[in-house]
């Protein structure tokens, strides 16, 4: 039901989200294209700048973002599993055909991303410069000023790649550990193992396909420009424009920058968070 997806959500993803913050704040860095190194040289790197605390930059709006997104994505998720049950009455969430399961997934997190762009671009900033240079470290101030210097188009940037990176992501994931867990519980039964391991082996699989998308996202939402900056052809405001000046300046190894930290993260975040929240539910 509603509160119970909303609620589980919340508790989960934020949960899992604070925990893990220090890896999204080493990918926004290593995709941010200021930093060639590797990952464990751009860990060090960040201590010397900002010290541990550092490591939580953008703290506030990555839980606000996973937290609220996770619970939406659960909400919208089944009441479009409710949706397909009432169409095929004889068939449960686990039988549904692989497409139902992609367009399942994959509209829930679509519709979730739209919504919370805004504070996915105060959150990739606040990770690349730290809290103090954004709003002064506030979300809503930052949100603010974003808005002032930039247009509401700035709260919007890289809506294309986020919605491009996060709705295959979720289609992806949805497929492969449905699947998985139908497996493993056939192996070992139902229960909070079997769970996590499929969490854990679907969400690498798709956060590896939908790299590249995440890498134009966060170098498109840490572009800061007016219409009056922009000269000449290319315009780094756009997919398009910005694909094309990271594809011509680094070539295609570009799309592997960060994508340890980001893989780390988002199986763990993912299996733990999936792991609540089917925990949770056979509660009720």
């Amino acid at each position: 039901g509603f509160w119970s997806g909303t609620g589980y959500g919340l508790i989960s993803g934020s949960i899992a989200s604070g925990v893990l913050q220090p890896l999204d704040v080493v990918r926004t860095r290593m995709q941010s294209g200021q930093m060639c190194t590797g990952t464990w040289n751009t860990v060090m790197e960040i201590g010397k700048e900002r010290g541990w605390r550092g490591f939580w930059s953008g703290t506030t709006p990555s839980i606000v973002r996973v937290g609220m997104g996770v619970g939406l994505y659960f909400v919208v998720l089944e009441h479009l599993q409710d949706l397909f049950a009432k169409q095929q009455p004889n068939t449960r969430n686990q039988q549904l055909t692989g497409t139902q399961t992609l367009l399942i997934g994959g509209a829930a997190r679509a519709s979730v991303a739209m919504l919370l762009c805004p504070v996915t671009v105060v959150k990739t900033r606040m990770e690349q410069t730290g809290p103090g240079v954004v709003g002064e470290g506030n979300m809503f101030r930052a949100l603010g000023s974003i808005a002032k210097m930039e247009g509401v188009s700035g709260l919007f940037r890289g809506l294309g790649p986020t919605v491009v990176a996060n709705a295959p992501f979720s289609a992806l994931y949805y497929l492969f550990y449905t699947r998985t867990k139908d497996y493993l519980e056939c192996k070992w039964g139902k229960g909070a193992a079997a769970n996590f391991v499929s969490g854990l082996s679907a969400a690498a699989v798709a956060t590896t396909i939908t790299q590249p998308a995440d890498i134009l996202r966060t170098r498109l939402q840490l572009y800061r420009s007016t219409p009056a900056d922009i000269t000449g052809i290319l315009d780094k405001r756009t997919p398009s424009g910005m694909l094309t000046i990271m594809l011509r300046e680094e070539g295609p190894g570009v799309f592997t920058r960060g994508l340890l930290p980001r893989v780390l993260k988002r199986s763990l975040q993912t299996a733990v968070v999936w792991t609540i929240y089917e925990a949770l539910s056979y509660t009720t």
